[in-house]
């Protein structure tokens, strides 16, 4: 499914001179495996979203979720969701979003750079 209009989602953070800890750039997502995983692309950190429960059209709606990292005081949790409603058998509407919790990826680590939750709305077809 690509986003209409030809938007990509894009965001970079935490760049502390060797490139930046999170750096995304989607225009399209892929269901794929029948409907248990999406693959958002070009580039996602760690790739694929796993579904609450199996993608299949036309059910009204389905989240899809991929965490990186665990709670602690000095690593980075980033949690990106990918939520959409099905508006037709070819196109749903969506919302992406990736939040960022933990001092590494919001604090003084980040080098003036740190990373602040992120949302995007958009619609997809294919």
């Amino acid at each position: 499914f690509t986003i209409d209009g030809g938007t990509r989602l894009t965001y970079s953070c935490c760049d502390f001179g060797i490139g930046p800890l999170v750096d995304l750039d989607i225009n399209q997502f892929s269901i794929q495996n029948s409907g248990t995983q999406v693959v958002p692309s070009p580039s996602q950190p760690d790739s694929t979203l796993i579904p609450m429960a199996a993608i299949t059209c036309p059910t009204p709606g389905f989240i899809a979720r991929r965490q990186i990292g665990s709670s602690g005081a000095s690593v980075c949790v980033e949690t990106y969701t990918l939520t959409g409603t099905w508006t037709s058998n070819n196109t749903f509407q969506g919302t992406y979003t990736a939040t960022f919790t933990g001092s590494a990826c919001t604090g003084s680590f980040c080098a003036g750079d740190p990373c602040a939750n992120q949302s995007w709305t958009f619609s997809a077809g294919r």
